[in-house]
């Protein structure tokens, strides 16, 4: 036999097991690892909540009382004060009605989150995520449910979402929720038609439930402002057409991370006069591909 056809005796290299194999072949292990990072996600979640129930920005969202005496109260000028004009049934009510069932605090409140993101990997989601827990806290008692969804959640955010006593919606409702109940609904960031479809949904229930809907999100009228209108009427028509009979503050921009809850506003509805029963509403159909029907966050 030749040098070239030698035979050649090779070793086995020994498998080493790190920390990551072990894992991988230890169940227990690995779960052991996944309760370590919920725990450490719920820390800079309480940090959120901390930073949020400290700054200015909070204080002064939530921090100004209804002046009762005040025989005219026009405007909500925080989410608290939001809150007493859900009882608020129609536009058409006298101004008497209006004054004294303002100052009513419904007896139970739903929460409702759409578009929050991936808030273990993205700190304006998990900001946006600890501003939902305040509003959720300082409602109290009153708030009898608690309903967040996005399509890109993992499975530890889910669990992270029951731990904090929030319900997470099992399938994609693209925000067509119908409000039977006083809701606030926070969508952070999202796409027009998120919203436009949250309208419709409301404005179409055999009932008309706009009365109960208090809407956190971003500005109505920037949206009407500086959208082109053809590209408006696509994907917010009924943005467009409520925009005008719609109560509307801007939350302070003055929280530390600019672009957290910048071009945020409070939105209060009311059904207008001229839309009569025989109305037609036509659920919102997009043709454009990219309709963000819920909002995926950067890191």
């Amino acid at each position: 036999m030749n040098e070239t056809n030698e035979f050649k005796i090779v070793s086995r290299k020994k498998k080493k097991f790190g920390k990551q194999n072990i894992a991988e072949r230890n169940p227990e292990a690995r779960n052991n690892n996944s309760l370590s990072e919920i725990t450490n996600y719920k820390k800079r979640i309480n940090i959120c909540i901390q930073d949020l129930n400290l700054s200015l920005f909070f204080k002064a969202s939530f921090g100004k009382p209804l002046d009762k005496s005040d025989p005219k109260p026009r405007l909500a000028q925080d989410v608290g004060t939001a809150l007493k004009f859900l009882s608020l049934e129609d536009v058409s009510v006298t101004e008497e009605k209006q004054v004294s069932t303002a100052l009513q605090t419904p007896s139970q409140v739903h929460l409702l989150c759409y578009g929050l993101g991936n808030f273990t990997t993205c700190l304006i989601a998990r900001y946006q995520l600890a501003f939902l827990l305040c509003l959720k806290e300082k409602l109290g008692a009153t708030c009898t449910m608690c309903s967040v969804y996005d399509p890109v959640f993992t499975e530890e955010e889910k669990d992270i979402l029951k731990y904090y006593q929030c319900e997470v919606i099992m399938h994609n409702e693209e925000a067509k929720r119908e409000c039977l109940v006083p809701t606030v609904a926070f969508l952070p960031h999202c796409g027009k038609a998120m919203y436009n479809n949250l309208l419709w949904k409301n404005l179409v229930a055999r009932e008309n439930t706009l009365h109960n809907l208090i809407l956190i999100g971003n500005s109505f009228s920037h949206m009407v402002e500086r959208s082109p209108l053809n590209n408006l009427k696509e994907t917010g028509n009924y943005i467009l057409l409520l925009q005008p009979y719609t109560r509307e503050v801007k939350l302070p921009e003055t929280f530390q991370h600019t672009d957290v809850f910048n071009d945020t506003a409070i939105h209060i509805f009311s059904t207008p006069e001229s839309f009569g029963q025989n109305d037609v509403f036509q659920e919102p159909f997009y043709q454009s591909d990219d309709v963000e029907l819920c909002k995926i966050k950067g890191i």
